[in-house]
C-alpha cells in the first residue's frame, strides 16, 4: 500500500517543481525563455518520435540539432515557424532541393480540450520548418505527451517561394546543370560575400562560384581567403568529373601563398 502513496508524493513533488520553475520565470525573465525553449523542444521531440520509421529522417534531424524558438509565421498563417540550429554540416547534408510538403493526420491529446487535436508539419526542402496544433497555445501542459497518435498520416507536396539558390540554379544553361548534382550545392556566406559553392575541398573550405559564374577557391586558413581561379565553371567541373583536379595539390598551393 506504500508504493502507490509514494508515487502521489512524487508526482505532486514533480509538480511543485514545474511551478516553482514558472514562478521563477516570472521574475527572470532569461530564465523564463530558456524553461520554454525546453518544453518546447520536448514538444516537439515527442510529436517527431512518434512518427513512423519513414520519417527517420525527421527523427535524425531532431537529435542532430537545437530548437531555439517557434513564432508566428507570416508566410504560413496558423503555423508557428520553428527556428533550428544546425552543427556544421548537418544542414546541408539533410537538405533536398524542391523536396517540401506538408505532413497532417497526427492527433495528440489536448487536456484543455478533452480530446485529440490535430497537428501538421511544414518541411522545407527536407528540413523541418513549421508546425501546426489547433486550438493551442503551444504550452506543454496543454497535452497528455503519452497519447500521440500517427497512424493516418497525409503528405502533400507545397511550393515555397525560391530561395536565392533556387534562381541561381535555374538561371544555369542545361551544359552546367549537366555536370552538377544540385544536392551539392548550397549558398555560403564567406568573408561577407555570397558564394555557391559545388566542391567540398574539407573542413570547411570550398569551391565555390559567384552569380557571375566566377570560380572562387574558398579557404579558411589562407590569404586571401577567397582566391579567384583562372577556371571557368564548365572548365573546373570537366576536371572534377574527369578526376584530374587534385583535391590536395590545391590546398597545398593555397596555403603556400599565404603571406
Amino acid at each position: 500500500m506504500r508504493a502507490p502513496a509514494k508515487s502521489k508524493l512524487a508526482c505532486h513533488i514533480l509538480n511543485i517543481m514545474k511551478g516553482l520553475k514558472k514562478l521563477i520565470g516570472q521574475i527572470f525573465p532569461p530564465y523564463k525563455f530558456k524553461i520554454q525553449r525546453q518544453e518546447w523542444t520536448l514538444l516537439v521531440d515527442t510529436l517527431i518520435t512518434n512518427l513512423p520509421d519513414d520519417y527517420q529522417e525527421l527523427k535524425e534531424q531532431r537529435q542532430r540539432t537545437r530548437l531555439y524558438g517557434l513564432s508566428d509565421w507570416i508566410l504560413f498563417p496558423g503555423f508557428m515557424f520553428i527556428t533550428i540550429g544546425y552543427d556544421e554540416n548537418g544542414h546541408r547534408e539533410f537538405k533536398k532541393r524542391r523536396t517540401s510538403y506538408q505532413l497532417s493526420g497526427q492527433r495528440i491529446f489536448s487536456k484543455k480540450l478533452n480530446d485529440y487535436t490535430s497537428v501538421d508539419f511544414l518541411i522545407k526542402e527536407n528540413l523541418l520548418a513549421g508546425i501546426r496544433i489547433e486550438n493551442s497555445n503551444y504550452e506543454i501542459e496543454e497535452f497528455d505527451l503519452k497519447r500521440v497518435q500517427s497512424q493516418h498520416l497525409e503528405r502533400t507536396r507545397i511550393e515555397f517561394p525560391p530561395s536565392d539558390l533556387d534562381l541561381f540554379y535555374d538561371g544555369l544553361d542545361d551544359q552546367i546543370k549537366s555536370k552538377l548534382n544540385p544536392e551539392d550545392i548550397f549558398d555560403i556566406d564567406f568573408n561577407n560575400r555570397k558564394f555557391y559553392a559545388f566542391y567540398d575541398l574539407k573542413d570547411g573550405n570550398y569551391l565555390a562560384t559567384d552569380k557571375k559564374l566566377n570560380v572562387y577557391s574558398l579557404v579558411h586558413d589562407a590569404k586571401p581567403m577567397a582566391k579567384k581561379l583562372k577556371y571557368s565553371l564548365s572548365e573546373i567541373l570537366d576536371d572534377i568529373i574527369a578526376e584530374n583536379f587534385d583535391k590536395g595539390k590545391h590546398l597545398e598551393e593555397r596555403y603556400r601563398t599565404m603571406a
